[in-house]
């Protein structure tokens, strides 16, 4: 029989795993780790786990193969990347892979248990998608997926482009079925330009936790939803519609576009 963990941490940095294996302490997490690719690999095949965090650049394997690997056995366990060589281009390679995100060292502990939070629930609600396909029956929709014409970065952040050549940018309901109500938000301003994942959003949840959220394009934002200015609750209630962020002119969107995945393939 499979042991259960809360957590996998794969690092070969000593200091890396204790500031996991602290901040899962605070929340009373149990964690495993391994300082190798291989030993990794072996732990999460035997075993059973809520969360892998994994580095980028290890001595035997990357990152990026052990999300491969992951794949390979059907794992569907969430997958957090993390690295201290922080980079755009990993971040959206790790998104584009399907790790459910991307976290970038030196991280802190709020930034920890933020992700620990994400991940739990997210990882609840793939298991009762995953129950509801293998029993034959519909479970109640946990979350709505976003418009088949919309695009989206990794989990959160999606795009819609628009008739004149502008792009819409927000949150996916996803986001908001993995975290707390949203207390606070953090804005860019018009004119502000952003760059495709990098942060372009923080929000404060009711848990106090903070949550930062990647940019889906690169480019110059030219308006701040001003309803969500008289009402933070509308980005929950209507996410796709109502509740867009930011209306941004896409710097390099032909090319970007590659990096994204087509929320047409999203349907369940």
């Amino acid at each position: 029989m499979k042991k259960s963990t809360d957590i996998l941490i794969i690092d070969d940095e000593q200091v890396i795993i204790d500031s996991v294996i602290k901040a899962a302490r605070f929340d009373n997490l149990a964690v495993d780790s391994a300082m190798n690719a291989a030993e990794g690999i072996k732990l999460f095949k035997n075993n059973e786990y809520k969360l892998i965090l994994c580095d980028v650049m290890m001595p035997d394997k990357s990152g990026f193969e052990v999300l491969d690997e992951i794949h390979k056995l059907d794992i569907n366990t969430p997958f957090v990347i993390t690295t201290g060589y922080s980079t755009i281009e990993n971040a959206v390679k790790a998104l584009q892979n399907g790790s459910m995100e991307f976290l970038p060292k030196p991280f802190t502990f709020d930034e920890l248990s933020s992700c620990f939070h994400r991940a739990f629930r997210y990882g609840e609600i793939l298991k009762k998608m995953s129950l509801s396909v293998e029993r034959s029956y519909n479970s109640s929709i946990d979350f709505i997926p976003c418009p088949a014409n919309y695009y989206r970065l990794g989990l959160y952040s999606w795009i819609n482009l628009e008739s004149e050549g502008t792009v819409a940018a927000g949150i996916t309901d996803l986001y908001f079925r993995v975290t707390n109500p949203v207390r606070e938000i953090t804005f860019l301003n018009p004119d502000d330009s952003i760059t495709q994942g990098s942060v372009f959003l923080t929000i404060i949840t009711d848990d106090e936790l903070t949550h930062n959220l990647l940019a889906p394009v690169s480019g110059k934002i030219i308006s701040v939803n001003p309803k969500l200015n008289e009402s933070v609750s509308l980005i929950e209630k209507d996410p796709y519609f109502e509740g867009w962020i930011y209306k941004v002119i896409p710097a390099e969107l032909n090319y970007e576009l590659n990096n994204l995945s087509q929320c047409s393939s999203d349907r369940i």
